[in-house]
Formats: C-alpha cells, structure tokens, sequence
C-alpha cells in the first residue's frame, strides 16, 4: 500500500523498488496500480498531509517471492519477465560467504560498470526482447480467466475427435 496506495512518498526518485515476500492477495488487488507504476512516466507522490506533486518515474520493480502465482501475468502481457532463483544455492553460505565478499572488495564494479555502459541498447525493444520463461509462462496460464480455461478444456476434449461439431443449442 506504501507503493502502490495513497501516500507513497517512499517513491520519491527511486530507481529501484524490491516488494519482497510478494502475495497473489495484495498483487491481485494492486494490479492495475502495478501495470500502471511499470509504465508510466511520471509518479504523483502524495505525502502525508502535504500536496501532491510530479516525479520524474524512473523506476523498476522486482518483486521476490516463493509464492507459485504471486503476480498477475496475463496473455497479452508485455511488461513483467519471471525468472525462477536457483534453489541448489539457497543454503549454501560458502557461496553466500564468497558473493558478499566479491560485493565488499568492489573490484569488478568498475568493470561491470564499464560492461553496462558500454552495451549497445539503442536497437533493444524491451517489450519483445525480454527472456520468456517457462516460469512466465506458467504464470500466464495460471491466470487465464476461468471462461477462457473451460472454453480451452472443450476444444481439447473436442479437438481430439475427427469430424464432430460442437452445437450450440
């Protein structure tokens, strides 16, 4: 509600917004606010008991869960990217111990730095060139309304037999 609700002043010139531990629940019914914080271009920040004003959106969200369906992807979706973490790792602090340690030393920021600088994006369309995943994929049939999934079961029952048609009476 911080984010997506009245009062969300936390966004004020943010480049990166984490909503960690995301649930279907509170996604479901901030899902329109979502799409809309993904691709608009400017944010109202609306603090407390002062006036609203413009702020330049120039954020991207993550949204980190373990939950199956924590976020509404539908078919014609063209802003999320699903990415499934490695779960091997998920307990292993001599690969914790050694990232956090990478990240402190701070000797490959530079290089990064330089990498992503230096990458041509100018003929990249993110809309269409973001990785489609199996688990992207999974979420988009999770969410096909339930109309679209009975009428999905009867033309695969049906498609299965040669000539029958289907009446409608």
């Amino acid at each position: 509600k911080k984010i997506f609700g009245n009062f969300n002043s936390t966004l004020e010139n943010k480049i990166l917004v984490v909503v960690n531990e995301s649930k279907s629940k509170t996604a479901f019914e901030f899902d329109d606010a979502i799409k809309d914080a993904i691709t608009r271009k400017e944010n109202i920040i609306e603090p407390k008991g002062k006036d609203a004003y413009k702020n330049t959106n120039n954020i991207f969200y993550v949204f980190l869960t373990n939950n199956k369906n924590a976020i509404k992807v539908e078919e014609n979706d063209r802003r999320f990217c699903a990415i499934d973490g490695d779960n091997s790792i998920a307990n292993d602090n001599d690969y914790f111990t050694a990232l956090n340690k990478e990240i402190d030393d701070g000797f490959i920021d530079g290089a990064f730095y330089h990498f992503l600088n230096t990458r041509d994006i100018s003929k990249v369309n993110f809309t269409k060139d973001r990785p489609i995943t199996s688990l992207y994929e999974t979420l988009k049939e999770h969410n096909i309304p339930i109309l679209g999934r009975f009428l999905c079961e009867i033309v695969d029952e049906y498609s299965t037999k040669e000539t029958e048609r289907i009446g409608a009476s």
